[in-house]
């Protein structure tokens, strides 16, 4: 009996010593594009280590050294870059010894004039939320890529720019384009030469200042 009992003992203590190992979440962008534009483009992302249910995953695009995130992320119904965790692109997680694996797409978007200065080199990243919606345990930056932005991308339409030309139009030529949503311009190649959208309709412009 008295054996028993140390031993018993003994098993208490080893597993005191020795705690069961928890595993930590490991998040990794395993396919991506070295370059990319305006269009959307997929990513391929793979988890581990995760508790079994529903995760969601988010891509943000920023500059490196920087903490201005841009990027819209497809959940399989709608373009999102919003702050409720659960309207991310799902991913089933089946239990923490299995890898979870998904490819989705996201893009761009509309940065602001502070999220992008232009083309060029930038980072992109993926940050997991948990079936509750809240952020995942493990450090976004961690998953960080280096990928290149290769095009102009749209800003939004400075509101004093704006003024400028509703208020001088002898100054501007137009054509209209195609149809838009959102009022927006182009970044200049040229000074004040850019894509306007204005109340649905796309134009693109050219100031002349004498």
């Amino acid at each position: 009996m008295f054996r028993k009992i140390c031993l018993i003992f003994l098993a208490f203590l080893l597993l005191l010593a020795f705690p069961t190992k928890s595993f930590a979440v490991t998040v990794s962008i395993t396919n991506y594009p070295s370059s990319i534009s305006a269009d959307p483009f997929s990513i391929s992302v793979s988890i581990l280590g995760a508790s079994s249910g529903t995760n969601y995953i988010r891509v943000d695009l920023y500059k490196d050294g920087t903490q201005n995130y841009f990027g819209d992320t497809y959940n399989g119904s709608d373009w999102y870059n919003g702050s409720d965790g659960k309207q991310y692109y799902p991913i089933t997680i089946v239990d923490s010894k299995s890898t979870a694996s998904a490819t989705l797409q996201t893009r761009t978007g509309v940065p602001s004039v502070s999220d992008y200065d232009g083309q060029g080199s930038y980072k992109m990243r993926i940050r997991r939320y948990t079936s509750s919606g809240g952020s995942g345990s493990e450090d976004p930056n961690n998953t960080s890529v280096a990928i290149s932005i290769k095009s102009q991308l749209l800003l939004p339409l400075s509101p004093m720019l704006f003024q400028f030309l509703i208020k001088h139009p002898l100054l501007i030529k137009h054509q209209r384009l195609r149809v838009g949503q959102r009022l927006f311009w182009v970044k200049a190649i040229e000074v004040l030469e850019f894509t306007l959208f204005y109340q649905g309709e796309c134009y693109w412009l050219q100031a002349y200042i004498s």
